[in-house]
């Protein structure tokens, strides 16, 4: 015999849940498997991006995405850099940078990042950006802070491509130094001590005769003796000794990738300068 059944008992239907979407950016997904998907593949277009342009820095063998390369991901996710503020006490400029998404301007992450701090020196003691002029030191303030907003919000989707997720800006000037070739970056007791090469000294195995500079074309700016100005270039016929500062930027340019071409190891220590050079000089 059955239960009777209660004359106000009502059928209701099983409702469905939806499960929440995850939304960064232009990477939406409903289920963890998927945005790992769809990430893979926005990493692996990074990847080639990346290799095609040479947007890394190889800093002890490995492989530093540089701002420009942070900045070509955000744009693949939908999303940009837009300046919050740049404030300045002691030469010092700490920039804020956010990320906001195209399509409706919400943020994705924020971040701030300074530059011209006296005790950022190079290896000889020398600070770095604190005797840059003030253009340069807020230049380099927003290209790091950009580049760690976007670490904080895609550095998972940077793993992914296989490069480091620090971007280069942010490693130490003299970490940049690539040892020598079939040298120990580290050993049991910390860094491998070696004597640099002296940046007026060319290799031997570069001094026969070359056919005219690219960076020798251009007009440059009459040479100092001046040692305080900073690193100079350390070849050519019109630029040695030029303050790197003083120097033209295509002309600073083209004779670090001649360096890098020619011998990076011997070189290592300009062609971090040059970078660094080249990297205030961003957004000019």
């Amino acid at each position: 015999m059955s239960a009777p059944t209660s004359p106000h008992a009502i059928d209701v239907p099983a409702l469905a849940v939806p499960v929440a979407a995850v939304e960064l950016g232009v990477v939406r997904a409903d289920r963890p498997a998927q945005l790992v998907q769809v990430a893979t593949e926005a990493a692996t277009a990074l990847a080639e991006v990346i290799e095609q342009q040479k947007l890394y820095s190889v800093i002890q063998g490995k492989k530093f995405v540089r701002c420009e390369g942070w900045t070509t991901l955000a744009a693949m996710l939908g999303v940009t850099p837009h300046e919050i503020g740049v404030t300045e006490a002691d030469g010092v400029f700490t920039a804020t940078v956010e990320l906001r998404r195209l399509g409706d301007g919400q943020p994705v992450a924020r971040a701030s990042a300074e530059c011209g701090a006296p005790d950022e020196v190079n290896r000889d003691g020398t600070p770095i950006w604190a005797n840059r002029p003030r253009y340069a030191r807020r230049s380099m303030a927003l290209t790091r802070a950009t580049a760690k907003a976007c670490r904080l919000a895609f550095s998972w989707i940077m793993a992914l491509s296989g490069y480091e997720v620090t971007p280069a800006e942010e490693i130490p000037h003299e970490a940049g130094q690539r040892p020598a070739a079939g040298a120990s970056a580290s050993g049991p007791s910390g860094p491998v001590s070696r004597t640099p090469q002296p940046l007026s000294e060319k290799p031997a195995a570069l001094t026969e005769p070359e056919p005219p500079a690219p960076w020798d074309e251009v007009s440059s700016p009459p040479q100092t003796a001046s040692q305080s100005a900073g690193p100079v270039m350390p070849f050519g016929t019109k630029l040695k000794g030029v303050p790197l500062r003083d120097c033209p930027s295509d002309a600073l340019l083209a004779a670090k990738l001649w360096a890098e071409k020619k011998a990076p190891e011997k070189f290592a220590r300009f062609i971090a300068e040059a970078e660094a050079e080249l990297s205030g000089r961003a957004g000019e």
